[in-house]
């Protein structure tokens, strides 16, 4: 057997150097001062990757546990220094800007957005224009801003394919699988996919292949059918067979939302939940708060999906489907301000947390998917849907920052209102020409829509004159300086009346409104004439309460507008007994007008001539004339003389 040698290096060869130095600083040629992490290290947060190349098993051997370095330092600790380490980016620009150079070029399903150059004068990116980071993975939609540490940290090359790689397998291996949330449908059973499906309306051909259309799809097609049965608007409507087939369609929404998992924002996610809030905010007389629920679930899933941030930000969004997010953004800032004001609580919405442009004034045969840029806007003079969804969003905008401004801890000055009335002006000035109110003889041309858009219109900006300035009817009956105010109040609140009248009439069978009569007796549509009816009463209330001696000192309203006020509320109750079974609170507002009435008939009795004289005797002059927001006069109101 031959005689196994040991192989010897070369007489010439030098002995091998062993390397003291840690890793981080032989590359980076700096000194180290051997520790376990060295001092370079840790000057610059590196600790945890601070680790030592071993020399030899018998050197090796005399690093004991203690001081073994860790070579490997788990991820959750690799993250932990990570966290510290972009923490000292918020004071340093320029570390900033070299953790953005680290290569990205291996991102898949996700969009990481470049920061902007920078604008500021000191050469720093102005915080205001990072985007934000939307992952589309797993047919799950989420965003995060760019503060967040997911964004940052998957911007860095180096950790993005392990983060994944060892999240999947934990999740794989210890995550158990979460249930559905039950805090927003708790009475809803569990259904298949095969259920859902077996109770839509029977149709030929309606799909090819129906068990693999998503069932979040399937959701939103219920939310059609639903509304579809409650805008039928017949006035024997929601018959006890029609109102539980709603009933069933509603159900089968929030199936569809559970069963997709709806937390997790798959497409088609945030139609179909305002599907169920659209039903249950119009069929349910007493659903107010249940509505309020869903719309906070929306609003914060609209987020997480990133429909706040405009999607020319992101390079992945086609046109088509940017389009389309801002149109449901649209029509979500819009419910914030609507539903959130008909319950009396705060917007959740602020106009600086989202920089989503307005639609375009596009039909919808305009673009499609597979545009790749959308055609310009069609001029003004052009009416397409979005023309008004736009013109509608910009007056409950301005509705929204007047409510947060009197419903505000801070005492608001009269010159701030003063602004705000000037600006409101301005939003209504600036809507397109054809949906301008006008008079009911001069739109025998237009639509029923034409004249329902006009109505909504006019009535959010009532609305938001009366929240502006009905805090100071009592003070300018003794301050000439809140006059307008005063005037301001009541004149919108008159104009409302007078078009609950009009639409009450023209919704009748022989009237031009009566296909659209549901959106007349709409939930929002109601709550504004009863913010108007109680100001009248309010206004009415002080007149006839202060005695002579008060009277005297106060500032009275011209004979004209008190018999206008009188003359409103005597038709508006009218309308509202009509109408008392419609909602509960109905009742208690005609026991509001019934509680002026009587006032009335008593101050009458007591003083019949003085009282006959201020009611039926109106003048030409009154502070509803020539208006200096270039409102129209004040009429009477009569069935020819009613303004669109």
């Amino acid at each position: 057997m031959a005689e196994t040698r040991k192989t010897l290096p070369p007489p010439s060869r030098r002995r091998d150097k062993p390397q003291l130095s840690c890793n981080l600083c032989r590359r980076r040629k700096l000194r180290c001062d051997r520790g376990h992490p060295c001092g370079s290290c840790r000057h610059r947060g590196l600790s945890l990757s601070c680790t030592y190349s071993p020399t030899s098993p018998a050197e090796t051997r005399h690093i004991t546990k203690e001081t073994r370095p860790p070579s490997h330092p788990g991820l959750t600790e690799r993250i932990s220094q990570l966290e510290k380490l972009i923490s000292s980016f918020v004071d340093d620009p320029n570390a900033r800007r070299q953790a953005g150079q680290f290569d990205n070029s291996g991102l898949t399903g996700d969009v990481r957005v470049k920061e902007p150059q920078p604008t500021n004068s000191d050469g720093a990116a102005d915080p205001s224009d990072s985007f934000g980071h939307i992952s589309l993975r797993d047919s799950k939609t989420k965003y995060v801003q760019d503060t967040h540490w997911t964004a940052i940290l998957d911007g860095i090359a180096e950790l993005k394919s392990s983060v994944h790689d060892e999240a999947g397998r934990s999740s794989e291996l210890s995550a158990p699988a979460s249930s559905s949330p039950e805090i927003l449908f708790p009475s809803c059973d569990p259904a298949t996919h095969s259920e859902i499906l077996r109770d839509l309306p029977s149709r030929e051909g309606f799909w090819e292949t129906p068990q693999e259309t998503h069932i979040m799809w399937v959701g939103k097609l219920y939310g059609i059918l639903s509304l579809a049965l409650i805008f039928q608007g017949n006035d024997e409507c929601f018959l006890e067979d029609q109102r539980r087939l709603i009933e069933k369609f509603d159900l089968k929404i929030k199936q569809c939302l559970v069963l997709g998992r709806y937390q997790d924002c798959p497409p088609d996610t945030i139609e179909t939940i305002c599907g169920t809030l659209n039903t249950q905010f119009h069929q349910s007389g007493d659903g107010e708060m249940s509505s309020l629920v869903i719309l906070g679930v929306l609003v914060r899933m609209a987020q997480r999906m990133g429909y706040h941030r405009d999607a020319s930000h992101f390079p992945h969004i086609s046109p088509f489907h940017g389009e389309m997010r801002r149109r449901v953004w649209a029509i979500i800032k819009d419910l914030d301000v609507m539903l959130s004001l008909s319950a009396g609580l705060p917007r959740i919405l602020r106009e600086f947390q989202s920089d989503t442009a307005p639609p375009h004034n596009l039909l919808d045969a305009d673009f499609d998917e597979d545009l790749s840029e959308l055609p310009p806007s069609r001029p003004e003079s052009f009416q397409t849907p979005c023309q008004w969804l736009v013109a509608k969003n910009k007056l409950t905008s301005m509705l929204g920052i007047i409510s947060d401004f009197v419903t505000s801890i801070r005492r608001p000055s009269y010159s701030e209102v003063m602004r705000l009335d000037k600006m409101l002006h301005e939003t209504y000035s600036s809507t397109p020409q054809h949906l301008h109110e006008r008079p009911l003889q001069k739109s025998l041309m237009d639509t029923s829509e034409t004249l329902l858009h006009r109505i909504q219109l006019v009535s959010l900006y009532s609305k938001a004159r009366c929240l502006l300035h009905y805090r100071y009817l009592a003070p300018a009956r003794t301050d000439h300086r809140y006059a307008y105010s005063r005037d301001s109040c009541l004149e919108a609140s008159l104009k409302i009346l007078q078009y609950q009248h009009m639409m009450y009439q023209e919704s009748q069978p022989s009237g031009r409104l009566y296909n659209e009569r549901w959106k007349v007796k709409s939930p929002i549509m109601r709550g504004v004439i009863m913010l108007a009816t109680t100001l009248i009463c309010l206004e009415l209330n002080y007149e006839l309460s202060s005695d002579s001696t008060a009277k005297k000192k106060q500032i009275a309203l011209p004979g004209n507008v008190t018999h206008r006020l009188i003359q409103a509320l005597q038709q508006s109750h009218k309308i509202w007994s009509d109408q008392k079974d419609l909602h509960h609170d109905i009742p208690r507002t005609i026991q509001a007008i019934d509680v002026i009435f009587k006032k009335l008939e008593k101050q009458q009795n007591e003083t019949p001539k003085q009282a006959a004289s201020s009611v039926t005797q109106p003048s030409n002059k009154g502070p509803f004339y020539d208006s200096t927001m270039g409102m129209s006069s004040m009429r009477q109101i009569s069935g020819t003389d009613q303004l669109m």
